[in-house]
């Protein structure tokens, strides 16, 4: 019996992914109006929202990843904003990629019980309404943009030399150009000049492997950084950082296991 419910309930499941409309936008519609496609359409408990708006010329994509799970029969979600990214779309290219219109996107209205994590009436919102609601439960979350070493300004690696020389979480005036630099944070709200920022391994020896990858011809400094920009909440509970970097791990760190890591780094980290 329970083979057959199991078998009935997957059959259902399959039924609603090949129902799901295929549908189609122009240019004259993504130049109007926010589109949205969902990453990937299949798997709705751990997925993907791409927003599409066309600024000033150009096409402009925001991803925003998330995580659904239940305990203890409350639905709980965790939701991840990555960096903008600009395209050059040709005329036919947004055939066929995914991308709804608000009112397309109400197809997945059997999906509504879950995306009801990030709004009760998530499906009935613009695109740019949902795009405000999810800024607002975001952790954010930046990737390191540059890592070719040919594409730093050499006044930058010049000052390689005075980085990472003391445990203090106050970065002097060569680290915070550099991170700025290598994380693309010209438009951020982030001030490294001014923020607290945690280093999980340590400041000493991020800045310790870049300054050697760099002597030794390497083409690209640390590789898999990840720049944490914490909220207000998120700053209270983890000893008052405003951000954290993250290096060599393969996947992505949930913000909230950051934040535990560095309420337990020891005090000397600190100013």
């Amino acid at each position: 019996m329970r083979k057959i419910l199991l078998l009935s309930v997957v059959a259902l499941l399959l039924l609603s992914c090949r129902t799901q409309k295929t549908t189609f936008v122009n240019h004259n519609v993504a130049q109007s109006e926010t589109l949205i496609r969902l990453q990937p359409a299949k798997i709705i408990t751990s997925a993907g929202f791409d927003f599409l708006s066309y600024e000033n010329g150009q096409y402009q994509m925001i991803r925003y990843s998330y995580i659904i799970w239940k305990k203890h029969h409350t639905q709980h979600c965790q939701i991840s904003l990555y960096p903008k990214k600009h395209y050059k779309i040709e005329e036919d290219s947004l055939i066929g990629e995914g991308w709804m219109t608000a009112s397309m996107f109400k197809q997945y209205r059997n999906y509504q019980p879950s995306f009801k994590c990030f709004s009760e009436r998530f499906l009935d919102l613009s695109n740019d309404e949902k795009i405000q609601v999810l800024d607002g439960m975001s952790d954010k979350i930046q990737e390191r943009q540059v890592s070719d070493f040919k594409k730093i300004p050499a006044d930058l690696l010049n000052g390689l030399n005075n980085m990472g020389k003391d445990t203090s979480s106050t970065l002097n005036k060569y680290e915070a150009k550099y991170l700025n630099f290598i994380f693309g944070l010209e438009s951020s709200n982030l001030d490294f000049g001014k923020a607290k920022v945690g280093f999980l391994g340590s400041k000493e020896d991020f800045f310790k492997q870049e300054r050697e990858l760099f002597s030794n011809g390497a083409e690209s400094g640390v590789g898999d950084c990840v720049l944490y920009i914490f909220s207000a909440t998120q700053k209270d509970a983890c000893g008052d950082y405003d951000a954290a970097i993250t290096y060599w791990h393969k996947a992505i760190i949930p913000a909230g296991t950051v934040v535990k890591w560095l309420r337990k780094k020891p005090t000397a980290n600190s100013h």
